[in-house]
């Protein structure tokens, strides 16, 4: 059974009159309820820091792990910890280069993603 649209729309209003700290845009993409335009402020102390656009891999996006009880602000919370905690035992890419820089050289990984986050998330 589908998920009735007014609760998507009671979440969505929830978080645009109580957004979490972190999130200072959250908004759908034309009608789709189900695609949204999110900005979130990078966590301190990461390479993240202060930035907000990008793309991300979140697993528990993915159609396989995918649940209805999943809410709105249930998907920014993850979001926000893979920020601060990435896994990279579960990157986007197998053997993904950035994941092996994570696990192997950090110190050039988080080098390397404020240089990223610099040049192509800064609001």
């Amino acid at each position: 059974m589908a998920e009735k649209p007014e609760i998507r729309f009671q979440q969505l209003y929830d978080i645009q009159y109580n957004p979490p700290p972190y999130c200072i845009d959250f908004y759908p993409v034309g009608k789709n309820i189900r695609k949204w335009k999110v900005t979130i402020i990078g966590p301190q102390d990461t390479p993240f820091e202060n930035d907000g656009k990008g793309s991300i891999y979140l697993d528990i996006l993915n159609e396989q792990n995918w649940t209805r009880n999943y809410t709105m602000s249930d998907v920014l919370v993850a979001i926000y910890l893979l920020l601060t905690s990435p896994n990279p035992d579960d990157p986007l890419e197998p053997e993904s280069e950035i994941a092996l820089l994570y696990k192997n050289k950090h110190d050039i990984y988080a080098e390397n993603a404020k240089k990223w986050t610099d040049k192509y998330a800064k609001r």
